[in-house]
């Protein structure tokens, strides 16, 4: 085969994850709040993801949907888990009334939520702070 026709190979292209290292510090710095190790995790593997591809249309979308479905407490995280089951199981039983009762507490969390993950996290900073 010609030289000219063989694949060059992209630089860090065998790095799937991150070292040991590099995990313990992520852990580190998210202090042990696990849902912003999910978030950074997630937010590195979109950016990887988009590293080895050779084209990045989309990045921004993708970064914006992992804020979106990542950025909150913990709690709004379980409320919303079971507010989708609770959704899908109305879907699956054909509940109008319960269907329309998880839309309408939907609408009202999304209005009470932090306009960004930066907001939230310093927020729940402050409250630590304020029994001391």
């Amino acid at each position: 085969m010609d030289a000219k026709f063989q694949p060059v190979p992209r630089p860090n292209s065998n790095q799937n994850s991150l070292g040991i290292d590099e995990w313990k510090l992520l852990e580190e710095l998210c202090e042990g709040d696990s849902m912003q190790l999910e978030l950074m995790t997630k937010l590195l593997d979109t950016e990887r993801q988009y590293q080895l591809a050779s084209n990045h249309s989309g990045i921004l979308k993708d970064l914006k949907r992992v804020f979106d479905t990542s950025s909150r407490d913990k709690e709004t995280a379980i409320q919303a888990a079971h507010r989708d089951r609770d959704l899908k199981q109305a879907v699956e039983a054909g509940n109008v009334e319960a269907v329309k009762q998880a839309t309408k507490k939907s609408s009202a969390r999304v209005s009470e939520a932090p306009s960004d993950w930066a907001a939230m996290k310093f927020k729940a900073r402050q409250n630590e702070g304020v029994g001391e």
